[in-house]
């Protein structure tokens, strides 16, 4: 009894699994295959005779397979009685960017009574727009719509926009619809049609602290890229200060993605010349994350020379980011003694800069066998080299230095070395290059895939440039 207990059981469970599983179905796998094969003969036969749930399977293979030879009946299907079988359709439009479903979609839109449908047809509209017709956008009334801000964001990343699609997405925030709002503040992050100081008045900036974060740190962004004059940032400031000072103690990592967000922001404005004018934003444990260490150490980096005070900084990397800089080096930072080999690391970046450094940091990348120290001595190399002190020195004391760590063949230096000589970081002899060619062949794949790549592209470089 117990055993036919379980079959049945066991039974029931595969029959449920392949009732969710679409390509246990033979038809659906054939419709997939031919989607691979870019078989237009027998997608066209599903769209226009197969049953609905074959014609849904089609349609969201279409979504990675863009041909303009299937438009006719994928505007077919806007007709269908039945909604997915539309909505899949009207996806399947905005993921091809085609602006030949323009009009179409505006006609739907305008006529459709299904509101969910209409909202989908806007979010492809915004994927499909172009910029000469961008004026369907700024003309039509559709900002009261659901799923404008959305299309108007789609468009946006496309490098479609204007400035009057700014001013109906400062009304969408406004409106205080969370979907809306969430596109349109990410929206006033990355449009290159900035806000002025007037929109910026129209946002509540007293109320920045009750924003969640995935709605308020890109507005912040936003209120930071505009770019105000001085008399316009005087009148932000203090709001910006303000909402530091009265932010609540952090009750999770995640807050702090908002908070590392605000101190992007003062960056934009003034230099800072007495840090203890905001409080250090701490969780409940008066702890400060390290990530909001390195990004306040990266503030305060901008204005070593006027600093008056320092925050309590426990966090490595931060007190780095503050050390390797001349006008830093009167601060009372000391780093923090942890693992020997992070301890090797943290002290290359800091003597980075520091051509009086170069023969200890060329030591250490010689003498450590570590790969992560050689890796970073190799990168505070270059940096030195790049130096203005260094400029007057002969290049081939560096250049001997290159061809002896080549032949060591450590994976990360040679992958370091490439990058450098790809980003134009450095200029080496053919002696260098050819030596650094030459190593590839000594490389484990797939273990060492990345520096073997990195060397094929120099490899390419060079054999253009000769």
């Amino acid at each position: 009894m117990f055993k036919i207990l379980v079959l049945a059981i066991g039974f029931a469970l595969s029959t449920n699994l392949a009732a969710q599983n679409i390509f246990a179905v033979q038809n659906n796998q054939k419709i997939w295959e031919a989607k691979d094969r870019h078989d237009l003969v027998y997608t066209d036969l599903i769209l226009n005779k197969g049953k609905d749930s074959q014609k849904i399977t089609a349609l969201k293979g279409l979504l990675s397979w863009h041909d303009t030879g299937l438009r006719a009946p994928i505007l077919e299907q806007l007709k269908s009685k039945n909604a997915e079988v539309c909505r899949s359709a009207i996806e399947a439009m905005g993921q091809s960017r085609d602006s030949f479903y323009i009009p179409f979609l505006i006609n739907f839109i305008e006529h459709s009574s299904n509101l969910n449908l209409q909202k989908t047809s806007l979010q492809a509209l915004g994927k499909c727009i172009t910029k000469s017709k961008v004026h369907e956008l700024t003309e039509r009334n559709y900002h009261k719509l659901s799923g404008f801000a959305e299309c108007v964001y789609r468009a946006m990343l496309k490098g479609v926009g204007h400035k009057s699609l700014t001013s109906k997405m400062i009304d969408l925030w406004k409106a205080e619809n969370l979907e809306s709002q969430f596109y349109a503040a990410w929206y006033l992050a990355r449009t290159p049609h900035r806000l002025d100081s007037q929109s910026i008045k129209l946002i509540d900036l007293n109320g920045l602290n009750q924003w969640p974060s995935d709605i308020g740190i890109p507005l912040i962004m936003a209120i930071g890229r505009a770019n105000m004059a001085a008399k316009d940032s005087q009148s932000v400031y203090p709001l910006i200060l303000n909402y530091i000072n009265s932010m609540p103690k952090l009750a999770d990592q995640s807050e702090c993605l908002k908070a590392i967000s605000i101190y992007k922001v003062l960056s934009y404005y003034k230099p800072i010349t007495d840090s203890s004018q905001y409080q250090i934003i701490t969780n409940r444990a008066g702890v400060i994350y390290p990530a909001l260490q390195l990004a306040h150490s990266e503030l305060l980096a901008k204005s070593c020379a006027t600093i008056q005070t320092l925050p309590t900084f426990t966090y490595n990397p931060a007190k780095v980011n503050l050390l390797k800089l001349a006008d830093c080096n009167a601060l009372p930072l000391v780093l923090n003694p942890s693992n020997p080999t992070y301890d090797i690391i943290w002290q290359m970046q800091v003597m980075e800069n520091d051509f009086t450094k170069f023969q200890i940091i060329r030591r250490v990348l010689l003498d450590n066998p570590e790969p992560a120290v050689k890796s970073a001595a190799i990168e505070a190399l270059i940096k030195c080299r790049n130096s203005i002190a260094y400029q007057d020195e002969p290049l081939g004391s560096f250049e001997e230095l290159l061809f002896t760590v080549l032949k060591t063949g450590d994976e990360g230096v040679l992958s370091i070395i490439a990058n450098a000589i790809l980003d134009k970081q450095i200029t080496v002899s053919a002696k260098v290059s050819n030596q650094l060619i030459e190593m590839q062949a000594s490389l484990e794949l797939p273990q060492e895939m990345e520096a073997f790549i990195d060397i094929a592209k120099v490899k390419a470089m060079v054999s253009n440039t000769v």
